[in-house]
């Protein structure tokens, strides 16, 4: 049924501004097509799940900023740090922990010059881990700023 509002020249005023520009809002506030959230997945396939799945603690390096860290809860609760040179020592690339490493980017969350990409593992076929990444974009490019491991 309709109902007339008023009489008066604002009524079509008042009509546009509470359901067309709502709408019109949001068509110009996304970017077309996601540009810098093509580069984030791009960039985290190559370096970081690329650096995993080869062994190549270089790639891994070469997303992350200079100092960067992996964190976790331990089991106990208790929080794990490390830093990127001890992962480093600890990343033997002849002595894999793992045969098989599925890899899905699951989410990018980013707002301008940040970003959070949650990533799910499958490790040899059995054991899921989720890496949540934050990363910023410095110099043009989007790097790693912490890894919290799950």
């Amino acid at each position: 049924m309709w109902v007339p509002i008023a009489r008066s020249s604002c009524a079509a005023c008042v009509l546009f501004t509470v359901l067309l520009m709502p709408a019109l809002v949001a068509q110009q506030a996304r970017p077309a097509p996601y540009i810098e959230e093509a580069q984030i997945e791009r960039a985290v396939a190559d370096s970081y799940i690329g650096g995993l799945r080869t062994r190549d603690f270089t790639l891994i390096r070469s997303i992350c900023l200079p100092n960067a860290v992996m964190m976790s809860a331990r089991g106990d609760g208790s929080l794990s740090v490390t830093t990127l040179d001890q992962w480093s020592r600890r990343f033997d690339p002849a002595n894999s922990p793992f045969t098989e490493l599925e890899a899905s980017i699951a989410k990018i969350d980013r707002e301008g010059t940040a970003a959070q990409v949650k990533i799910l593992f499958l490790v040899d076929g059995d054991t899921s881990v989720t890496d949540f990444l934050h990363m910023l974009k410095v110099d043009g490019k989007w790097r790693i700023a912490n890894i919290i491991d799950y």
